[in-house]
């Protein structure tokens, strides 16, 4: 069973809904509001808990309003209190108070990942999703095409300095923790003039969020909405070039499900801004892959897969990917954790959410059988450049349940002072070197004498390593379980499948639900 949480009358969660029970797939509505209220009993019994946007209700946008004042005083600043978060939401379209409630709802997010529950979409990944500079730059780290940030937004003329400095004529200025183009503009500064589309209108010195687009040609218009985003807390990143299509800018709304591309729509818009919501029209998506040489094609989706395994205990994500007007290069303009909804793209029967039940139900059937110990690569796995962040928290909650052994080839005395740096020496019981063993993987021998000194039987372990043959293959031939590290990468068709695929290491507490 899953408990869906999710704001009242929440469409996308009413669309995931019909999908799991079309599978045989049993759910549960749990509000936020209930959660917010300490109804956490909600979750108990659930073997997976799904996160849906809390949505626009005044009721539950006060209470999340309400829920971030600690963390606003925490950052120094006054909080809006209840009364005036009250008013605040009655005020319809009103921005003040938006950064509030995203304090508030992340606040609510850590809560949710410190019970240790099974998410479909991790809480900590969600509120990265939503940290809009954090999230670009964590794609950037990872060497993904992301308009390059041009830094804090305070002032029309600090601005116009920034785009000088680094040589742009055009920016958008975006909300931190913004979604749904709230606050966001879209700036022209080249030559005399300054022209700007925006989602904001300002009235009597206040922010609102019109859901449409204007047009500003007065520089003092744009200034004043430049000024009110920078007080909400916003930056402005390099205006990338979007292909054309019927006469209006182009993009890709994308859909990812267990690491893949399983869905997406063309989307056009005689704006800058191409969401569906604020007047872009909806095209199928070979209607710009039409356009795309077929390499420059498989490049961008071969982005979408690596942007996935930036996200690694996420089963789904939308990505809005835009195509260079040259229709060569692109670039992921926004990661959105609540973006897989897209009405009516159903090839052959099946949309984006029967497509994350049946992976949810292809897991639960794959889940691991009890298991004493889990064996580990260490290159590629556990250190190096493609290793995330957070393997040595990882391995200290695998090692609270399982023992721990490292099975690695290369020389001992390089191999476990790569473990001493990463700090990761004292979590195994066993470390298996190939030149001390005498035996490199994918020998069997290498694996059975991590098994023999850990006392463990080859059916209750399970080795993770990135390597198809001398991680994978050998491990196979040992009698263990299997668990892929893929990084982005396909596993090749001409061996056979291990038992569970993971983007990256991280994707093992999804695994092993710890």
């Amino acid at each position: 069973m899953i408990a869906v949480v999710a704001g009242p009358g929440c469409a996308r969660a009413r669309a995931f809904e019909a999908a799991a029970a079309r599978a045989g797939l049993a759910t549960r509505r749990v509000e936020y509001g209930e959660l917010l209220a300490g109804g956490w009993a909600r979750l108990e019994g659930a073997d997976g808990v799904r996160l849906e946007t809390p949505g626009r209700d005044p009721g539950l946008r006060a209470a999340l309003i309400t829920h971030g004042a600690p963390a606003v005083e925490a950052e120094g600043g006054a909080p809006l209190s209840a009364a005036q978060a009250a008013a605040v939401v009655a005020d319809r379209g009103r921005l003040a108070g938006a950064r509030q409630a995203h304090l508030g709802f992340v606040r609510l997010l850590g809560a949710l990942a410190a019970r240790g529950l099974a998410f479909t979409n991790h809480p900590d990944e969600i509120a990265l999703a939503f940290d809009k500079p954090a999230c670009k730059a964590r794609l950037a780290e990872a060497g993904l095409p992301v308009p390059a940030l041009l830094g804090p937004v305070r002032d029309l003329a600090a601005l116009r300095d920034q785009m000088r400095a680094a040589g742009v004529g055009r920016a958008f200025v975006k909300l931190d923790y913004g979604a749904s183009a709230s606050g966001m503009l879209a700036l022209s500064t080249r030559g005399p003039a300054v022209r700007a589309f925006t989602t904001v209108e300002v009235a009597d010195g206040a922010l609102y969020d019109t859901r449409r687009v204007r047009h500003l040609t007065r520089e003092a218009d744009v200034a004043e909405v430049v000024a009110g985003l920078g007080a909400l807390g916003a930056h402005a990143e390099r205006w990338f070039p979007k292909a054309s299509l019927h006469g209006g800018a182009a993009d890709l709304r994308l859909v990812t499900v267990a690491g893949r591309v399983t869905h997406g729509v063309t989307r056009v818009s005689p704006t800058p801004f191409t969401n569906l919501h604020l007047g872009g029209d909806r095209r199928p998506m070979a209607a710009l892959e039409a356009r795309v040489d077929p390499a420059a094609w498989a490049r961008l989706l071969e982005t979408a897969t690596r942007v996935a395994a930036c996200f690694p205990r996420s089963l789904s994500l939308g990505l809005d990917v835009a195509v260079g007007s040259d229709l060569r290069r692109h670039a992921v303009l926004e990661v959105n954790a609540f973006g897989d909804w897209l009405k009516g793209v159903a090839p052959e029967g099946e949309g984006p959410h029967d497509a994350q039940v049946a992976a949810l139900i292809r897991s639960s059937r794959a889940q691991v059988p009890p298991l004493d110990a889990v064996l580990f690569d260490l290159d590629g796995t556990l250190v190096g450049p493609a290793a995330p962040a957070g393997v040595a928290a990882l391995l200290e909650a695998v090692a609270a349940r399982y023992k721990l052994a490292l099975v690695s080839d290369g020389g001992g005395a390089r191999q476990r002072a790569k473990l001493e740096a990463a700090g990761l020496a004292g979590l195994f019981e066993v470390v298996v070197i190939s030149q001390e063993l005498g035996a490199q993987k994918p020998s069997p021998r290498a694996f059975a004498a991590a098994l023999e000194r850990l006392g463990v039987g080859a059916a209750r372990a399970l080795y993770v390593g990135d390597d198809p043959v001398r991680d994978m293959a050998g491990a196979r031939q040992a009698g263990l379980r299997t668990c892929w590290v893929a990084r982005g990468r396909g596993y090749p068709e001409r061996l056979p499948a291990p038992d569970h695929q993971i983007s990256d290491v991280l994707g093992l507490r999804e695994v092993l639900r710890c």
